[in-house]
């Protein structure tokens, strides 16, 4: 379902032997982490939760939790 070329761009933004050189890559860095970060702190049912009062209830606020939990955590 989930396919990993999505990921590929995402593993550069948090590997810090490509991205912190310069303040810019730096900042970059630090931001992807951080968001990865926060976002894996939430369980998919929390996540669930929100994303069904943004787009309504059904299996598209699932699959969006689900997509976001899972990119988080093989970004990591």
């Amino acid at each position: 379902m989930y396919s990993s070329g999505y990921l590929v761009p995402v593993g550069f933004l948090t590997s810090s032997n490509i991205t912190r050189r310069g303040p810019v890559g730096t900042t970059i860095y630090y931001f992807t982490r951080s968001f990865f970060d926060i976002t894996r702190s939430y369980e998919p049912l929390v996540m669930a939760t929100v994303f069904a009062f943004w787009v309504g209830f059904g299996p598209f606020a699932g699959v969006l939790a689900l997509t976001v939990v899972t990119i988080a955590s093989l970004g990591k």
